[in-house]
C-alpha cells in the first residue's frame, strides 16, 4: 500500500553545488507530523547534483537543457507529485531552520480552500552586498507589518496590485487542487506572480507565512544587474505593472536608487572604508538597474537579435 503524502517538495536544479546539499540536508531535519517526498526536476546537471538526489533517495525528473522553462517545467513536477501540498523551493533557496515546512503549510492546513498558495520569508545569505541585505529585510517586513495575513481582491486591488500579485517560488506551496485549475503559465520568468495574479481574479486567496523562512538572496557583476532587471521589468511589463518608458525617466531612477543606497550604507554599522567602497560601487549598479528597468520595458520596440543581449535569461537558456 502506498503511503499518503501530505506535502511534495519540487525542486528545480541545474548544476545545484555549492547549495543543493545544503538544500536537501535541510530539507531531511524538517520537524513535522505528516509524510512529504521531495521531487527534483534536473535540466541537464553535470556537476553530480542527480547523484546527489539519489542519495538522498528524492523522486528524480531529467529534461533535457532546452526544455526548461520556469512555468511549464515545474508544472511537469507538480504533475509527477502525490502530495495535497507542493512546495516549491530552487536549489539555492535554504530552508532556514526545522520548522520551515511545518510554518509553510499551516495557512493551507489550518484555512478552507479558498487559501489557494502560500509563500515564505527570505533572508540573506552571510556576507551578502548590504543593499541586498537591507531590500530584502524591508521587502517582507512589510508584508509582515501590514498585519494582513491574506490577501483576496477586495476594494483596494487595483491600486495595490504589486503588492497582491507578490508571489516567490523560492519558497511557497500551492494547493494541488487549485493548480490542477489554474497551473503556471509557459514563460521565462515571473510565473509566480503570473499564477498569483490568475488565482486572486479567480476568486482564491493567498497567504504569507513570516515565520517559513529561507536563506536566499543574489548579488551580481554590474552588467548582470542590468540584464536581471531587463528581465524582471520586461516581464511586469507585461503583466502591465511598470513602464520606463523614456531615458530621463531613467536617469532620474538611476539617482533616486543611489540616493536611496548611499542613505542606508550611512546608517549600517561598517567602517568607513567599507561604506565608501559600497556607495562607489552602489552608483554604477543603481545606473545598470534602471538602465534594465528602462531596455525591459522598452523591448517590443527592440530588434528581437538584441534579446540575447540583454536577457540573463536567454543567455543562460543559451550556455545550456
Amino acid at each position: 500500500m502506498t503511503e499518503q503524502v501530505l506535502v511534495s517538495i519540487v525542486i528545480p536544479v541545474k548544476n545545484g553545488f555549492p547549495n543543493l546539499p545544503l538544500v536537501l540536508d535541510a530539507i531531511a531535519r524538517q520537524e513535522v507530523d505528516f509524510t512529504f517526498e521531495v521531487l527534483v526536476i534536473d535540466s541537464g546537471s553535470s556537476d553530480g547534483s542527480c547523484e546527489l538526489v539519489r542519495q538522498h533517495k528524492a523522486r528524480l525528473i531529467a529534461i533535457k537543457p532546452q526544455e526548461f522553462n520556469h512555468g511549464s517545467t515545474r508544472n511537469v513536477a507538480i504533475g509527477a507529485s502525490r502530495g495535497a501540498f507542493v512546495a516549491l523551493l530552487t536549489h539555492d533557496a535554504i530552508p532556514a531552520d526545522r520548522h520551515w515546512l511545518k510554518n509553510l503549510i499551516a495557512p493551507l492546513r489550518n484555512s478552507d480552500e479558498k487559501i489557494a498558495g502560500v509563500f515564505g520569508r527570505h533572508t540573506a545569505r552571510p556576507n551578502e552586498d548590504p543593499i541586498v541585505e537591507i531590500r530584502l529585510n524591508q521587502h517582507f517586513e512589510r508584508f509582515h507589518q501590514s498585519g494582513r495575513l491574506s490577501w483576496s481582491k477586495d476594494a483596494d486591488y487595483q491600486q495595490k496590485r504589486g503588492e497582491y500579485m507578490f508571489f516567490s517560488n523560492n519558497n511557497s506551496c500551492l494547493r494541488k487542487a487549485v493548480w490542477e485549475k489554474i497551473p503556471f503559465n509557459h514563460t521565462d520568468m515571473a510565473e509566480d506572480q503570473q499564477w498569483a495574479e490568475a488565482i486572486i481574479e479567480a476568486g482564491y486567496a493567498k497567504a504569507y507565512a513570516h515565520d517559513s523562512v529561507v536563506v536566499h538572496s543574489h548579488s551580481y557583476p554590474t552588467g548582470e544587474w542590468m540584464r536581471r532587471s531587463f528581465d524582471e521589468y520586461r516581464s511586469y511589463f507585461k503583466l502591465g505593472l511598470v513602464q520606463t518608458r523614456n531615458l530621463q525617466q531613467t536617469a532620474k531612477n538611476a539617482l533616486w536608487l543611489w540616493r536611496n543606497d548611499v542613505r542606508e550604507l550611512r546608517r549600517i554599522n561598517r567602517s568607513k572604508a567599507y561604506k565608501i567602497g559600497w556607495i562607489w560601487r552602489r552608483f554604477w549598479i543603481s545606473w545598470a538597474i534602471a538602465l534594465g528597468q528602462y531596455f525591459g520595458t522598452n523591448f517590443d520596440k527592440m530588434p528581437k537579435s538584441w534579446i540575447g543581449f540583454f536577457s540573463m535569461q536567454t543567455r543562460n537558456i543559451r550556455a545550456n
